[in-house]
């Protein structure tokens, strides 16, 4: 196998997988196309096409969808991998509307993890906003399992009812506790 864009992700996937595959899970790992065309465009430039050129914003988003498929078929197929993490962070109602998150961030990253579940790997699809659109990134996607802050707005409520149907995973407060406390609060809000 020689990818010269995946050669180095694909490869270490297969090494874990056959060193330590079999005792523990190893994740593959990327992003929303949304997330993606933001390191394309800059952000502010991706804030603005959604505005102003949107059918432009919709062709990058639907190349980048495609490339992020053959990268789980690369995964899945040459090293193993049978679940992923994908970061779906910039669905955020302090960032986005709704309306706009729907059309430019989540039918892209639907189209990428229907693909991915066709392929058997299974999704945990992360959201680590203040504000995150669970409930449609939830609804829209299906994933597997999803990663969210407890700290979000509305997210603990809104995870409660999806006990049972998928794999919840807590995640600590990153924006300040992580960076500013001590090892002894870290250590207390994990346990939690």
């Amino acid at each position: 196998f020689d990818d010269p864009i995946c050669d180095v992700q694909i490869n270490a996937a297969r090494i874990m997988m056959q060193d330590v595959g079999k005792i523990t899970m190893v994740l593959g790992c990327t992003s929303s196309p949304f997330i993606v065309a933001s390191g394309i465009l800059g952000y502010e430039n991706l804030m603005l096409w959604q505005m102003l050129q949107p059918e432009e914003l919709t062709k990058l988003l639907s190349k980048v969808a495609e490339s992020l498929k053959m990268l789980g078929v690369r995964l899945s197929n040459y090293s193993g991998l049978d679940a992923i993490f994908l970061s779906g962070g910039l669905a955020d109602a302090e960032q986005n509307t709704l309306e706009m998150c729907l059309r430019f961030d989540l039918e892209p990253f639907r189209e990428v993890i229907r693909e991915y579940h066709s392929l058997g790997l299974r999704t945990i699809v992360h959201n680590c906003s203040y504000a995150p659109f669970l409930e449609e990134q939830v609804t829209v996607l299906d994933p597997k399992a999803i990663h969210f802050w407890v700290g979000a707005r509305e997210a603990s409520e809104r995870m409660i009812s999806e006990i049972g149907r998928r794999t919840l995973v807590a995640g600590i407060d990153h924006q300040n506790l992580i960076y500013q406390g001590s090892l002894d609060e870290i250590e207390v809000a994990v346990a939690r």
